[in-house]
């Protein structure tokens, strides 16, 4: 049973992981796409809990 275990933290580091990156470089080209889409201002992505990828993965849109 620890076996699962183990590779259950293991897939839970690996999504986290990847789930942040991609994350990350889908917010850098809203940022760029709001920009020219509503020519100026600022649009962000931003994650309600960045520390808890797998279970709050919601976002919010900033516009400034």
């Amino acid at each position: 049973m620890n076996n699962l275990y183990e590779i259950i933290n293991d897939m839970d580091n690996i999504m986290t992981e990847k789930f942040k990156t991609t994350f990350d470089k889908v917010s850098e080209e809203f940022s760029k796409v709001f920009k020219i889409m509503f020519q100026g201002g600022v649009g962000k992505l931003e994650l309600t809990d960045p520390n808890d990828f797998l279970n709050r993965n919601s976002f919010s849109f900033c516009n400034q």
